[in-house]
């Protein structure tokens, strides 16, 4: 599972894959965030990667280090699961 918290003034931006550390020295811009791209790159029509996306949670605010890990154990459960 991948857990991304944006903020558009860059104050709270993180990325954990699975249980790893969240990673926290991210600058996304100052920008709001218009839309989610997955499965290609967003700034090019071709370049699609072999994935399955089997279920995406999107929230509008930013929950804690303890609702993020029950995020990620369940959807480590969902279709099979598992860990990268």
């Amino acid at each position: 599972a991948v857990s991304v918290v944006f903020d558009h003034d860059n104050s709270i931006n993180t990325i954990q894959i699975d249980n790893g550390t969240p990673v926290t020295d991210i600058d996304f811009g100052t920008n709001a965030m218009g839309a989610i791209t997955v499965g290609v790159r967003g700034d090019q029509a071709a370049g699609f990667c072999n994935m399955q996306v089997k279920e995406m949670a999107v929230f509008n605010t930013a929950h804690t280090a303890t609702e993020i890990a029950q995020m990620i154990r369940y959807l480590n459960t969902v279709d099979g699961g598992g860990y990268f």
